[in-house]
């Protein structure tokens, strides 16, 4: 039974109730001698060396616990602050997307100025599959820098993440936007030019069957229930979490999936915060996902004339 409850339970407490909590296990053993020796006293003349054992016995099993308890919560203290950054993170590098994004826009209007395409300047006011994968860059960006432990060769872990949704070729699921370290394409997506219905099986495939939609953390894909696309997957992706992102309507968008080659990484146990941080980008790419949805299905031409300059510009 793992001790990890009892730990947050104690991190929890008062300094107060901490301090009187520590002080009664420090009693507690000196207690226990007393009593053993009252007791051996009585029965037995010479006990001398067997009070000693006792005591060292108590003192070792208390050391032991107490050492426990203090790694455990500095390796939860580690985790908190590795959490706390990556939300700080990710609000920051959203910042700087917003700037380029701002700076192109700026740059698209010259250039439509100047009789470029108008759809640069579309994609630069609107939503576009680059904004998507800016978004997936930065995910990614995120959780690599703040949980794949950067300098150590043994125990680095390598993270990717995609979005996933459905083609506006043939309607089936495809990947849409990705990053990772070496910077590739998902080898799965190869797989998918002669065979587009190769994510049926997938995690994001069952969300988009599911009557509520939400979050779904893989582990260890070799224990948990976790289809592999092509034989070795499940040795390259050991733990994933994949994310619905949910239109204003409830609607599957589409979904964020974050993988890595670390068993165990993903934990339930730790649901909450990457909904908290998934979210984020959920919502962002949803909106990005809606305007190019809702724009795709309208006459542009009809809808552009009936724009007036007086409309768009505010009133104050």
């Amino acid at each position: 039974m793992s001790l990890t409850p009892l730990v947050l339970w104690y991190k929890r407490l008062t300094p107060l109730r901490r301090s009187s909590l520590f002080a009664f296990f420090f009693v507690l053993p000196v207690l226990i001698t007393s009593l053993i020796t009252y007791y051996l006293n009585a029965s037995l003349d010479n006990t001398l060396q067997i009070r000693l054992l006792v005591v060292l016995v108590l003192f070792f099993i208390f050391a032991l616990l107490r050492h426990y308890v203090e790694t455990r919560m500095e390796g939860i203290d580690r985790v908190s602050d590795a959490q706390r950054n990556a939300l700080g993170q990710a609000y920051a590098s959203l910042d700087a997307i917003i700037a380029r994004r701002m700076k192109k826009l700026h740059m698209a209007f010259l250039e439509h100025r100047n009789g470029a395409a108008p759809k640069a300047l579309f994609e630069a006011s609107l939503a576009s599959t680059e904004h998507i994968q800016d978004l997936m860059t930065s995910l990614y960006e995120v959780v690599q820098s703040q949980f794949g432990q950067a300098g150590s060769l043994l125990y680095e872990i390598d993270f990717e993440a995609t979005f996933m949704t459905r083609s506006y070729t043939d309607n089936k699921i495809t990947i849409c936007a990705y990053q990772n370290r070496d910077y590739r394409r998902p080898r799965s997506l190869l797989l998918r030019a002669k065979n587009p219905d190769i994510y049926d099986c997938t995690v994001t495939a069952e969300i988009y069957r599911e009557t509520r939609p939400d979050m779904h953390i893989i582990a260890d894909t070799l224990t948990d229930a976790y289809a592999e696309i092509y034989p070795g997957q499940r040795e390259r992706i050991r733990s994933s979490v994949v994310y619905p992102v949910l239109s204003d309507t409830n609607e599957v968008l589409g979904t964020i999936v974050v993988h890595c080659n670390r068993s165990g990484f993903f934990k339930r146990g730790d649901a909450d915060f990457w909904r908290k941080l998934l979210e984020i980008y959920a919502k962002r790419t949803a909106y990005e996902k809606a305007c190019i949805d809702l724009f795709s299905g309208l006459d542009l031409m009809e809808w552009a004339g009936r724009i007036n300059v007086e409309d768009v510009r505010p009133s104050w």
